[in-house]
């Protein structure tokens, strides 16, 4: 038996209590997972452009503004290194989208389970 053993901590639905995978989306947004899961975290790695732009989360496996919203990103909280911690389930999926279709560059780092 090892001495130092790993913990992950499941959260009640038997998801990992932290991020599992991770996924890369530009501001044109799309699926990040097309079955019930869990995010974690968004870390912005290029800043958004667009006035009035957002880049939008939700409980939905396609990339549509449907479902619960979980996250929206503004272009001014777009910039380089923000990190949004968010930790909340999904139901359905987590896709993204840019829901006023005023964001022209940006992308994103997605951690989930």
């Amino acid at each position: 038996m090892a001495k130092n053993g790993i913990d992950t901590p499941y959260d009640d639905a038997g998801f990992p209590g932290v991020a599992a995978f991770t996924a890369s989306l530009t501001f044109a947004g799309g699926v990040v997972k097309a079955a019930p899961g869990r995010l974690f975290k968004v870390i912005v790695t290029t800043a958004f452009v667009g006035v009035g732009g957002l880049l939008s989360f939700y409980d939905n496996a396609a990339a549509a503004a449907a479902g619960t919203p979980l996250l929206t990103i503004p272009t001014a909280a777009g910039l380089v290194g923000a990190i949004f911690d968010v930790n909340l389930p999904a139901g359905v999926g987590i896709a993204a989208v840019n829901t006023s279709g005023l964001l022209s560059a940006g992308a994103v780092t997605v951690g989930y389970a």
